[in-house]
């Protein structure tokens, strides 16, 4: 039986929202520089789509201001 792996980037076309930017606003709930960080994060999606930031930079910046949060919820999650 053969196998594939299908890859699908469905943020703004089969939804309309951006995914990392969802995940970034649940995993910084309580953080009083939120709204701050997602305005940063939004502007570097808008880069990225207009071809000023290649994806995988714009990914690795947009997840450099929240991935702590993220461990840190898994973290507790854990325990």
């Amino acid at each position: 039986m053969n196998h594939f792996k299908l890859i699908i980037d469905f943020d703004s076309t089969f939804i309309q929202e951006e995914t990392i930017e969802v995940l970034a606003e649940i995993a910084l709930v309580n953080n009083p520089k939120q709204s701050n960080i997602l305005s940063e994060i939004k502007k570097m999606t808008n880069l990225a789509m207009d071809g000023k930031l290649s994806f995988q930079e714009a990914l690795k910046k947009r997840l450099q201001h929240f991935l702590h949060a993220i461990f840190f919820i898994l973290f507790l999650y854990k325990y």
